[in-house]
């Protein structure tokens, strides 16, 4: 006696192979920034230079208001000039 056999197609997406050095290329850290000033136009303008070219950016005039997100976040540079 012989059992009947049942094909089924299934479609299965051929995925390129991901690798760790090829994720590095394709993704980025963005660099985070920290910027103290008690001049508004000084962070302003430091600010909006910054963004356009990709970074993120926090400015405070009160420094007590950067020391708490300095101790909040994780920071790549900070610029303080006090």
């Amino acid at each position: 006696m012989r059992c009947g056999t049942a094909w089924h197609k299934i479609d299965i997406p051929v995925l390129p192979c991901v690798t760790r050095v090829y994720l590095r290329k394709i993704t980025y850290e963005v660099k985070r920034i920290l910027l103290v000033d008690d001049e508004s136009d000084v962070c302003f303008v430091l600010e909006k230079l910054l963004v356009e070219n990709g970074f993120v950016v926090d400015s405070y005039e009160n420094p007590t208001l950067a020391l708490e997100k300095f101790k909040a976040y994780s920071y790549d540079l900070t610029r303080c000039p006090f």
